[in-house]
Order: structure tokens, then C-alpha cells, then sequence
């Protein structure tokens, strides 16, 4: 395969603003759903709330040198922190970039053939070796090593060239580990560190043929997954109740209160004490499906913030009395 006749992917960061590129708000949105984790073309597959801690965020883009890397801030050992990008549906490709560690506390390397956040290959770069490794969930497996010293004051050129299961890596031009893996044969790309380290002009190149059948691949399962989507029936709005001045996010009950044999709905709010960890409920409302007032406990706020752990309340019927 001629891996260079077609440039798929490449990246200066010139489109992201200096500083801070990631931010983990400590929301029930960002707990309980999939949300927007874009940093520009890259996405953070992972995240934590101890890699946001005094919110000066793990992922930033520098100047250095005349161009802007993507530097990865912090010691981060759980995890561990990557930003992906690129196409699920290519295949044979060739993952080149420029990588500084700046710690050997932990590892930082390339992500190749990536399916999801716990199954992807990578290579992993310490301060004596270099390996090649295919993870699925917890279970990392060793594809091929080789002992390689590493210092933090220069830059390595990796290069992840992907053919069929064949995976060969390269640093500087050399050749040093090559590996066979089958389970996954495309997917996109990235980085992961647990360490500070600086990643620098990625690219993804691969031959003529394979950017075409990756294009074939992503055109048919488009087709696919429209012809499902047309199939279902499409959600419609009930209704909307208004919650002004005692509303709460996700920390409401259903139930029937009122013996009416339909539910009603109790909402709550809070104020932290100690930390988020250790709230106090402020106030109970409950209300009908259309939206009347039945009581109220406590006083409600407009003031009210997003909660990060539940608060105590259930519903219950205590009398057995239906």
C-alpha cells in the first residue's frame, strides 16, 4: 500500500484559541448525558472531574517554536485522558505525529484503530520503551516492545502505519515494533497521555484505494441508518410545564399523590453545604401533569445550580391506602 497518496486528516491547531482547551463541567447534564466534549476538529473521549480540579483544565493549546502544539497538562493516572478524531470507517491508514513527554510519571502515546474509549490499539511510550499495545476494557495485550530511551527535551516523530492486521510503528524513520492484531481493522485516531506531554502536527495519509473504500463504508452505513431512522416513529411534544422559580434538574420524583391513579410530580431543590457532596434540600413542590401547584415545603430560589449527587427524597405511599 502507498500510504502517502492521499492526505485524509491533518492538523496546526491553528483554529483553536491559546490556553485552556478543555473544560469538564461538574453538572448533572455532563453526568447523567453525551455531552458536547468538542475541542475544534478533536473530541475528549474520556473525562474526570480531578483533570478540571481548580479549573485550569488538562488539555491546552501552546505556542512553541513558531507553531501550536496540544499539551497535555497534568499528571492524570486514572483514565487516562485522550483526544480522538478523524473516521470510524477508515481503514488502512498511516497515524504520523510529533510527541515531547515532559514526564515519566506515567506513559503518553498514539491511538490508532479506535472503536470507543476501553477498545482501541495504541502505542505506548515510557522513559525506556516503546510498545504497541491492543486494549479491550480492562485488558491490555501486548503486541510488541522494544527498549527505547526517551528524554523531555526534544520531539519524536511517530508514525502508526495500519494494513490489514499488520500494524508497524516507527520513531524518527526507524522502524522499531510491528505487530499483528485482527479485532479491529478501522476506526479513528488520537492521543492519550497520563503525563504532561505535547503532541504536534498530526496526519493521517493513506493510497488512493483505501480512501475510497472508507468512503464506500461510510456511504453505506449512512444509507442504512437513514432507512432505519424513517422506520421509527418520531417523538412529539406533550406538553411543557413551567417550573418558574422553584424548578430543579435531574432531581424530581413521579408518583401518585393524590389517589387520582395518575402521576404527579414532586421537584426539589438544594443548597451545598461542605462541598456538592454534602447538600440540604430547601424545597419540595409538587405538581400536577398540568402544572397547578398541589404544596410546597421550604422556600424555593431562583438562585438554584445544577446538582452534582442526588438529593434524599422519594416517594412513597406510607399508609398503604393506595
Amino acid at each position: 500500500m502507498n500510504s502517502c497518496e492521499v492526505t485524509l486528516f491533518e492538523e496546526e491547531f491553528r483554529g483553536l484559541p491559546l490556553g485552556v482547551a478543555s473544560v469538564h463541567p461538574r453538572t448533572a447534564e455532563g453526568e447523567y448525558h453525551v455531552v458536547d466534549r468538542h475541542i475544534g476538529r478533536w473530541t475528549e473521549a474520556t473525562i474526570h472531574f480531578s483533570w478540571n480540579e481548580r479549573g485550569s483544565g488538562n488539555w491546552k493549546v501552546l505556542e512553541e517554536g513558531g507553531r501550536r502544539v496540544m499539551t497535555h497538562a497534568m499528571v492524570a493516572p486514572i483514565g487516562p485522558p485522550m483526544l480522538i478524531s478523524g473516521d470510524p470507517f477508515w481503514g488502512d491508514y498511516a497515524f504520523q505525529a510529533q510527541i515531547r513527554p515532559l514526564s515519566f510519571q506515567g506513559a503518553c502515546g498514539l491511538i490508532v484503530r479506535y472503536q470507543n474509549c476501553r477498545c482501541y490499539d495504541a502505542v505506548r511510550i515510557t522513559r525506556g520503551q516503546i510498545a504497541l499495545l491492543h486494549c479491550y476494557h480492562a485488558a491490555q495485550s501486548l503486541l510488541a516492545s522494544r527498549g527505547f530511551v526517551f528524554d523531555v527535551d526534544r520531539y519524536y516523530t511517530l508514525r502508526v502505519e495500519c494494513v490489514g492486521p499488520r500494524i508497524t510503528v516507527s520513531v524518527d524513520g526507524e522502524k522499531l515494533l510491528e505487530g499483528e492484531e485482527w479485532e479491529y481493522l478501522r476506526g479513528k485516531v488520537g492521543f492519550w497521555s497520563q503525563v504532561p506531554a505535547r503532541f504536534a502536527d498530526p496526519r493521517v495519509t493513506t493510497s488512493r484505494q483505501a480512501a475510497e473504500e472508507g468512503e464506500a463504508r461510510a456511504a453505506s452505513w449512512g444509507g442504512e441508518e437513514r432507512a432505519l431512522r424513517d422506520r421509527l416513529p418520531k417523538p412529539v411534544l406533550w406538553k411543557r410545564i413551567p417550573t418558574a422559580g422553584f424548578g430543579t434538574d435531574r432531581n424530581l420524583r413521579f408518583g401518585d399523590l393524590n389517589g387520582d391513579s395518575r402521576l404527579e410530580i414532586v421537584v426539589s431543590q438544594r443548597v451545598d453545604m461542605a462541598s456538592d457532596d454534602y447538600p440540604t434540600i430547601s424545597c419540595l413542590t409538587a405538581i400536577d401533569l398540568e402544572g397547578q401547584v398541589l404544596w410546597q415545603l421550604g422556600e424555593p430560589s431562583p438562585r438554584f445550580r445544577p446538582a452534582t449527587s442526588d438529593n434524599c427524597f422519594q416517594v412513597h405511599d406510607l399508609d398503604g391506602d393506595g
